[in-house]
């Protein structure tokens, strides 16, 4: 089975992708009405239309919260 790396939506011109990183339902469903268009990506770099209710995270250790503390320089 293919590997899914990430999701995409396009307007139906198809004119503009943008990626999804967050998997908000209320979101996507929204976008969705909208009349956007989903599309999986695969390792393979090939893209395949698929229905709304198949956009799921397909690498949750890509999304979440963190925090970033950087120190300053001391001279």
């Amino acid at each position: 089975m293919a590997e899914i790396v990430a999701f995409v939506y396009r307007d139906p011109e198809q004119t503009v992708q943008t990626y999804i990183n967050e998997f908000d339902e209320a979101e996507l469903d929204r976008l969705e009405a909208e009349g956007k268009l989903f599309y999986a990506e695969y390792a393979s770099g090939r893209y395949r239309r698929v229905s709304r209710s198949a956009v799921v995270n397909p690498n949750k250790s890509y999304t979440g919260e963190f925090n970033l503390s950087q120190k300053e320089e001391q001279s």
